[in-house]
């Protein structure tokens, strides 16, 4: 791993504060593509790998759901989020690193001619200062074409995610799937300012729709926050930004993925009329709060605290969490819902197995409705694995391909509440409008 000599902190002799390691490994991971190993962290930072594993951890309690880190031994680390995630994590350290109005006075002195200093090289991990001021340039004709003024603080957020955008772009590093907001966004006059923007700073590159999107959301922002008492016409915007954080941010931390789009437009409606209602400090009654509190209390607490962090107000009412809470509710019960599950069981050709373990899904996992039994010289010949929900079992399967989880015969609780837990995860993002041919029923003797 190839690494500046320059910390993000300029720090002297490697000596790292706890929190300026976490720093250091965050910024690796966000700038980073491949996975990068503990070992190496390690020697970068002078510590034990034993340290850098806390770092990780602390960094995913500490950053409250916005960071998720995946491990994966023999191979590294990697931060598991999105494009989008990632610039705006990006963005987040950067401020973090710096106070937002040194680094716009550095960035106004830069764009005046004085070099760069060496104080601040760790900046050329976030931003290419050579597109600086194309960057600026382009940002401030363009931005002044609309029928507001953003403030100051705003112009430096969108200043700084253009640079971080730019940065990445030209690397490759693109949003190339197309969100479910540009249909509408298109309609907009930010849109078309996005895309002049994006042009002109990169004028040999081909802008995906998704990133015009995207830089379009980031200036309608803008406009939302210059203040909260100012009633806008952007809502929607506004509700589709918040909705899918929270569903993103509430399925990390429940740790089960929903369906974005079945949740998604109900969650997006609701959001919006209550930003209205909120905006203009209309009364708001929930006769269903304490019910709500007494039967769903963990997934209330969550969603308040994920949902106060992203609604523009000082503080969220109850009332209007439990709201939210119903819509999360639903879309658990539906995923919980879907159809039954499906399974190959690899085993030995033993009668009393095949009936032992049928019976031990039919009590523990009745779900598992669809299970088709083979031996291990029967599985060469299943030529369509990807339609079975999970593959188990009861015998190491040596060179074989696909992922499967390794059960004993006498199949335990804590494996079952295993198996379910994978099993819900898999049936989830798979959605429900899969076919399943060719299956017995656990309800029909294997042969």
């Amino acid at each position: 791993m190839k690494t500046s000599k320059k910390t993000l902190l300029d720090l002297i002799g490697n000596e790292f504060t706890p929190l300026e390691r976490q720093y250091f490994i965050l910024r690796v991971l966000l700038t980073t593509n491949e996975p990068v190993k503990l070992i190496a962290l390690a020697s970068e930072l002078s510590v034990t790998v034993a340290t850098v594993g806390s770092d990780l951890t602390r960094l995913e309690e500490e950053w409250n759901g916005k960071i998720r880190i995946e491990r994966k031994r023999g191979i590294g680390v990697k931060l598991d989020c999105s494009i989008i995630e990632k610039r705006e994590l990006l963005r987040e350290l950067l401020f973090m690193s710096m106070p937002k109005i040194k680094l716009y006075q550095y960035l106004v002195e830069i764009l005046d001619g004085a070099p760069v200093s060496s104080n601040y090289e760790f900046l050329t991990h976030f931003i290419d200062f050579q597109m600086l001021g194309l960057v600026d340039r382009s940002l401030t004709r363009w931005m002044k074409k609309l029928s507001y003024e953003v403030n100051n603080d705003s112009l430096v957020d969108l200043l700084i995610y253009l640079l971080i955008a730019v940065k990445q772009i030209s690397k490759g590093k693109i949003i190339s799937k197309k969100s479910d907001n540009h249909i509408f966004i298109q309609d907009y006059p930010e849109y078309d300012i996005a895309e002049r923007i994006l042009k002109d700073c990169l004028p040999d590159q081909t802008i995906p729709e998704a990133e015009i999107t995207e830089l379009t959301m980031q200036v309608l922002e803008s406009e939302i926050r210059t203040g909260e008492d100012v009633f806008y016409r952007n809502e929607k915007v506004q509700a589709i930004r918040i909705a899918k954080k929270l569903i993103s941010r509430v399925a990390k931390e429940i740790d089960l993925p929903l369906s974005q789009m079945s949740l998604l437009k109900g969650l997006t409606e609701h959001i919006q009329y209550s930003l209205i209602r909120l905006k203009k400090k209309m009364p708001l009654n929930n006769p269903l709060l304490p019910l709500i509190k007494s039967e769903f209390g963990d997934l209330f607490y969550v969603v308040q605290h994920i949902a106060s962090e992203l609604y523009p107000f000082k503080k969220l009412p109850e009332e209007e969490t439990g709201f939210i809470v119903l819509h999360f509710e639903a879309a658990i019960i539906q995923s919980e819902n879907l159809r039954p599950y499906s399974a190959l069981v690899v085993t030995s050709r033993s009668n009393g197995v095949s009936t032992w373990l049928r019976a031990r899904f039919r009590k523990r996992l009745p779900k598992l409705q669809k299970i088709k039994f083979v031996t291990p010289l029967e599985l060469v010949k299943e030529t369509n694995l990807h339609k079975y929900d999970i593959i188990l079992s009861t015998t190491d399967l040596t060179d074989f391909k696909v992922d499967y989880e390794l059960i004993s015969i006498f199949i335990s609780d804590a494996e079952m509440k295993d198996i379910q837990h994978k099993l819900e995860k898999i049936v989830s993002a798979k959605g429900d409008d899969v076919d399943f041919p060719g299956f017995e029923s656990e309800h029909k003797k294997v042969t």
